[in-house]
């Protein structure tokens, strides 16, 4: 069947990205099976990720990213600062201003049960679904929401979010077609052609997708997926002992020996990292435990003082 030029493009990339991630997998399956230890060793993981994207026209891979950052700071926050402000909240001592660095408001943007994952994914399954009605509902339902940026002035593809790291807004031109992310069946058919043993992996896989039941995990959209990969991802990395590295690009020609005050400056604080500085300063930076504070300085009290700090549970 003859497709619209726009159209075939949109379907051929579809199918280049299948392959990609297939021959991705096989990769880092590779890998693995080459370096894991033996049963009871030890395990260090990388996780290396995109950082937050901002251009002058943002669209679904761009939204895809900004969510996966999302996700991680919240991470970043509940280990470096949510414990400090249950523990001094606790102890009855004022803290600093949580908000500036919370973004549960944004998480419930996406994630919530009106949020824009589940309302783009019932656009992909509604028979006359399209991007400019997931623009309209969004509008509609989260017209009050603080995080959520809608320019009156702005296209009708148009929308914005208030990110940790700043605002975006987003072309959701095509958003709903790719998140289907839908591979006719001459394209499949052409696939299964292929003598490359990899492109016949990938054959079968697309295969499965395609004939899987609806509703099923293959039948799921990519934010879907995206999401739960995520869900497991950030699950995973809850059971480890995190440390966080920031890779910041000295200069945007990336010429050796050059740096460029600004282009740091904006990068760390689209890290949060400047925000993070700042709170820091205003918490207390001496956190040493109770007993070696008594050890410490128990010996410039009084009497009365040392029975009174005694008689402490």
């Amino acid at each position: 069947v003859p497709l619209a030029p726009e159209v075939a493009k949109e379907s051929l990339d579809a199918l280049v990205k299948r392959i990609y991630a297939y021959m991705f997998a096989c990769l880092v399956a590779s890998i693995n099976d080459q370096t894991q230890g033996t049963s009871g060793d030890g395990v260090i993981s990388i996780l290396d990720i995109y950082g937050f994207e901002r251009f002058d026209t943002n669209r679904f891979e761009q939204l895809c990213i900004n969510y996966a950052n999302e996700r991680l700071h919240k991470k970043y926050v509940d280990d470096n600062f949510a414990r400090f402000k249950t523990e001094y909240e606790s102890e009855g001592i004022e803290i600093f201003d949580f908000s500036k660095i919370d973004n549960s408001e944004v998480l419930q943007l996406f994630d919530g049960s009106s949020g824009m994952i589940g309302i783009i994914s019932e656009e992909c399954l509604r028979p006359k679904g399209d991007s400019l009605n997931f623009v309209q509902r969004m509008k509609q339902m989260h017209s009050e929401n603080s995080r959520f940026i809608n320019k009156k002035l702005g296209g009708q593809y148009q929308f914005g979010v208030q990110h940790f790291a700043g605002p975006v807004m987003y072309d959701a031109d095509h958003f709903v077609e790719r998140n289907t992310d839908h591979l006719p069946t001459t394209l499949v058919s052409t696939l299964s052609k292929a003598s490359n043993e990899i492109l016949k992996g990938a054959h079968t896989l697309v295969l499965k997708e395609k004939n899987a039941p609806r509703g099923s995990q293959q039948k799921k959209t990519v934010l879907d997926k995206f999401r739960m990969e995520l869900r497991d991802l950030i699950s995973s990395i809850e059971e480890t002992e995190t440390r966080y590295i920031r890779c910041i690009k000295p200069n945007e020609p990336l010429i050796p020996e050059k740096v460029d005050h600004n282009t740091i400056l904006r990068q760390l604080k689209c890290a949060g990292l400047v925000t993070a500085i700042d709170l820091s300063r205003e918490s207390f930076p001496s956190k040493i435990p109770f007993e070696l504070a008594d050890e410490r300085f128990t010996c410039l009290l009084d009497l009365t003082s040392r029975q009174i700090l005694k008689e402490l549970p």
